[in-house]
């Protein structure tokens, strides 16, 4: 109650000091006696910053009190406060997270999803609600539309690459693989010690047959990963299946250098060396 008589008292207030100025620029004489008799009066001119603040001082005591109940985990009862708020500004940024905040906790998540949603179109470049948004789509298993808001995260930080590597999970969920295999490829570029990545990557492109970038990328994780016996195996016996015996010979000798005693390696290394004869 005490907010909206302090907000309709400034807007009387700035009414009549607006008319004074527009009265100044066509008659100062008949500006200055209405400044006499409807402003310097009342000392309208010097009350405003008062007013101002103790407007402010109700929001804050309002906001105060929803977090209040929020830290009580009284949620309806700081949602009916915070939607409150709003109507009297309905611009807040903090008012708009905590009601999306308390949508979260209540477990409403498209509600949730709505309210970080208005957030981020009111601050587009702010992270935080943009990451929300797709955080809680993916869990609702909306994997598309969270890939969809994870690109806006690469726009915004086009150097994060767990902002790439976010968005081609997501459409790898989705079952759509030629946009999970770009994304993930984009990680790479980005950071290419990414193992995950990497690995992801080359099995996507198995998924769409594609054995060039398949093995391409199993060589880039052999690569960060040169010790890794186990995956030196496996490149090489995909190279053999896909019949790159130049390359199965190189890095069956990679595989010896870490097991001289194994007789695996040696044959296929022997294998290797004959077809490419």
């Amino acid at each position: 109650v005490s907010y909206d008589y302090y907000t309709k008292a400034l807007a009387e207030i700035r009414s009549l000091l607006n008319e004074y100025e527009e009265l100044k620029k066509t008659d100062a004489k008949a500006a200055k006696k209405f400044y006499k008799k409807n402003i310097k009066k009342y000392k309208y001119d010097k009350s405003l910053d008062n007013i101002e603040k103790l407007q402010r001082s109700c929001w804050i005591k309002l906001f105060n009190k929803g977090q209040e109940y929020f830290k009580q985990e009284a949620y309806d009862e700081a949602l009916a406060n915070y939607e409150n708020l709003l109507v009297m500004a309905p611009d807040s940024i903090k008012t708009h997270k905590m009601i999306a905040m308390i949508y979260t906790k209540k477990g409403e998540t498209d509600k949730a999803i709505e309210a970080y949603k208005a957030i981020a179109e009111k601050n587009i470049k702010d992270m935080a609600p943009i990451q929300q948004v797709a955080a809680l789509l993916f869990g609702a298993e909306k994997y598309t539309e969270a890939a969809e808001w994870y690109v806006k995260a690469t726009e915004l930080e086009p150097e994060n690459s767990n902002n790439f590597f976010n968005v081609a999970v997501c459409y790898h969920k989705a079952g759509n693989n030629e946009k999970a295999f770009e994304y993930y490829a984009k990680t790479v570029e980005i950071e290419p010690e990414h193992l995950e990545a990497i690995l992801n990557a080359s099995n996507t492109a198995a998924a769409l047959n594609d054995n060039d970038n398949q093995i391409e990328y199993l060589k880039k994780y052999v690569a960060v990963d040169n010790e890794n016996v186990d995956f030196i195996k496996y490149l090489v016996s995909i190279l053999i299946a896909n019949k790159k015996y130049d390359d199965a010979s190189k890095y069956s000798a990679k595989w010896l250098e870490l097991e001289p005693e194994s007789t695996e390696a040696k044959q296929i290394k022997a294998f290797a060396d004959q077809q490419n004869k």
